[in-house]
């Protein structure tokens, strides 16, 4: 049941853990797992959230540093549907499992569901997992795919005994985190794309998982045909990926001319009637918000605006949408169009 541990080489193991403010409360908690004695705090705990955003990634970076304290034949790391197929002994005498363990990691819990002899198991592992008060350190750790609801599938009494700990939700990376992802991989495999080719993919895939596989078959690309992937390359691969096309400045600027019933033309131009400026301004907010480009390549996507005018708009749609019922509709309209 234990996978190989590789040696931990970070002082501090999931700073290299992609991610921006959203998610730094699940890394922050994790983060406190490793400092204290196992069982010391947030336990049990449940790390939740949509495939591909890296939970078995953390899981397993958590079982490298409990490695480093304790015996591997101490530590349990295992699919949660195995270890309960395989180990409803222990359901039977279940303190003397954690005579034997000191941490229990269990990825993708969710596969336990309308297993009720599995999860009934678990349940009672769990009932006699000692507190850290007893001196007996123990620490049990989950992953489950999808939001925290989806726990709602586990029968009560396990539910319940997850719940009594701490449950976090890891979310889906921003486009930001993974354009990231790709410059890092691209560097790290010596992948010769540009930053406006690591911004296409950034854009075009939305789980960093498929990310990384699309990367490497770039790279697989490059070693077959001896040369950089052109644009229409690139979109070919993504193509095959079964992965939409995904939005650019001229797309979002006729989406936005479409919503406020004005012409993609008169956006890009200098008319300033307030109609025609709260398009231009969403457009711009709309440019930076799901392409990410900067504020000087916007202005250029606007026939040469200067990125002051581009902040303003981005900081003046961004107010608006707390403040004003109508552009929150507008806005909203817009983005969902371009999903």
């Amino acid at each position: 049941m234990h996978s190989h541990f590789p040696a931990l080489q970070e002082e501090k193991p999931f700073e290299t853990f992609l991610h921006n403010a959203k998610n730094s409360f699940p890394l922050a908690a994790l983060t406190e797992i490793t400092r204290k004695s196992p069982g010391e705090v947030y336990n049990p705990f449940t790390l939740c959230g949509p495939v591909g955003v890296g939970k078995s990634h953390l899981l397993h970076t958590l079982a490298t540093v409990f490695q480093k304290k304790y015996p591997s034949e101490q530590i349990i790391y295992a699919k949660a549907l195995r270890f309960c197929t395989e180990n409803t002994h222990w359901a039977l005498q279940p303190e003397h499992f954690w005579r034997r363990c000191s941490v229990l990691l269990l990825d993708d819990m969710q596969e336990l569901a309308n297993r009720k002899t599995e999860q009934h198991s678990l349940e009672l592992i769990l009932d006699a997992c000692p507190a850290a008060s007893t001196g007996k350190n123990c620490q049990a750790v989950f992953t489950c795919a999808g939001s925290s609801g989806s726990l709602n599938l586990l029968e009560e009494r396990l539910r319940s005994r997850l719940e009594s700990g701490l449950v976090v939700e890891l979310a889906a990376p921003d486009m930001d985190v993974r354009m990231l992802y790709a410059r890092a991989v691209c560097k790290k495999k010596h992948i010769p794309l540009e930053r406006d080719q690591c911004l296409f993919l950034a854009q075009s895939c939305p789980q960093i998982r498929l990310l990384h596989g699309l990367l490497l078959k770039i790279k697989a690309f490059i070693t077959v045909h001896n040369k950089k992937p052109s644009g229409d390359d690139l979109q070919n691969i993504i193509s095959s990926g079964g992965l939409k096309k995904p939005a650019t400045c001229k797309k979002i600027i006729n989406r936005t001319a479409q919503a406020f019933n004005v012409r993609a033309e008169d956006i890009l131009g200098e008319k300033r009637n307030p109609d025609l400026v709260q398009a231009r301004q969403t457009a711009m907010y709309l440019c930076r918000k799901k392409l990410r480009l900067t504020y000087a390549d916007i202005g250029r996507e606007f026939e040469g605006k200067d990125h002051s005018t581009v902040i303003y708009a981005f900081n003046k749609i961004k107010k608006l949408l707390v403040t004003n019922k109508d552009v929150y509709t507008k806005v909203t309209e817009v983005e969902k169009s371009l999903s």
